[in-house]
């Protein structure tokens, strides 16, 4: 019975470790700039190392040309109460560590914006 417990609490800490989900960013609804744009939240867990990468980016912000986005950016506070910016670039792994929130968001007029960014946040480390 004791092998058991230790057999699960392996398991269930490896899923934990593990955690990985996925996150839309709208090109329109999460764009800061002229309009009325509101960051994409996602709560974390504190001092805990995420990576996240893009998964897919169809994000546009002129559909007169369909001009792309090169980018999403996330924001968040790096333990202790640091303020950090970074942008995430499809094709690159981005690593941050936060007091417990991700803010993501792109950056433009959101009037001629379409589509958005598939983001995968994936906890690396405990």
């Amino acid at each position: 019975m004791k092998k058991f417990f230790i057999v699960l609490i392996i398991i269930i800490t490896s899923l934990i470790y593990a955690e990985t989900k996925t996150l839309y960013v709208s090109a329109t609804k999460n764009c800061l700039g002229l309009g009325d744009g509101k960051y994409k939240r996602m709560r974390v867990s504190k001092n805990v190392t995420y990576v996240i990468t893009v998964k897919r980016m169809d994000a546009v912000f002129n559909t007169d040309d369909n001009a792309k986005f090169g980018n999403v950016a996330v924001m968040y506070v790096e333990p202790p109460r640091k303020m950090m910016i970074k942008t995430i670039k499809p094709g690159e792994k981005t690593y941050v560590t936060t007091e417990g929130n991700l803010l993501f968001f792109f950056v433009d007029d959101p009037d001629l914006n379409k589509g958005g960014a598939l983001l995968e946040i994936k906890r690396v480390n405990k």
